[in-house]
């Protein structure tokens, strides 16, 4: 309620939605944060009287100073503004973002269905044959849509169902990458000088 009360403050217009305040289960909550960045216009129907609509985590405190550079590289032939660059070489695969992710406990709920998503996406990327130690890690911290694209929707529709799935949104939008490349703009020019706030969900 601080921040609400602090983007009124400073002339935003607000909308507070307490529909899903009740949700204790860990994954539940992790589905409908998912629902609301995937179809941000059917949360809140005025975001349709815009074309372009960016998001980022809830616990981003400075955006990146490359932020704006990020945002003014819309352009009508894309549905999905994603950005990557956070890792390189080895480091910077699917693989081993996966790896990662079985090192956060708090995730431990979701490692099986992390795992098995994974296995089958190597299996899709191999089959059209993409190279594995190519998919490069693709952040779910910072993204945008273009909600007037014809695909918007069924771009939309993949990253919600995968998330049925699994909770890992880096792993989901890398496989999204190299899927519809024709349809996605990767940034890859952050600093990597944002901040984020100590609050972590626990889920």
């Amino acid at each position: 309620m601080i921040y609400f009360n602090t983007a009124k403050y400073f002339g935003w217009k607000v909308y507070y939605l307490d529909d899903y305040i009740n949700i204790t289960d860990n994954f539940q909550r992790r589905k409908t944060i998912v629902h609301i960045r995937c179809y941000p216009e059917k949360i809140c129907p005025d975001i349709l009287n815009y074309t372009y609509v960016f998001m980022c985590d809830s616990n981003v405190v400075n955006l990146d100073s490359n932020y704006p550079d990020f945002i003014n590289k819309k352009d009508e032939t894309k549905c999905l503004y994603l950005t990557s660059g956070y890792y390189r070489g080895s480091e910077n695969t699917m693989q081993q973002e996966l790896n990662r992710s079985l090192q956060n406990s708090r995730w431990s709920y979701n490692y099986d269905q992390m795992t098995n998503a994974v296995n089958d996406y190597h299996k899709q990327l191999e089959s059209l044959n993409i190279n594995l130690n190519d998919t490069p890690v693709v952040s779910a911290k910072y993204i945008g849509w273009n909600i007037a694209h014809p695909y918007k929707n069924v771009i939309a529709d993949v990253v919600y169902k995968e998330h049925m799935k699994h909770i890992q949104g880096n792993i989901i939008f890398s496989l999204l990458l190299k899927l519809y490349p024709e349809y996605i703009y990767n940034y890859t020019d952050f600093k990597n000088d944002g901040s984020v706030s100590r609050h972590n969900h626990n889920y």
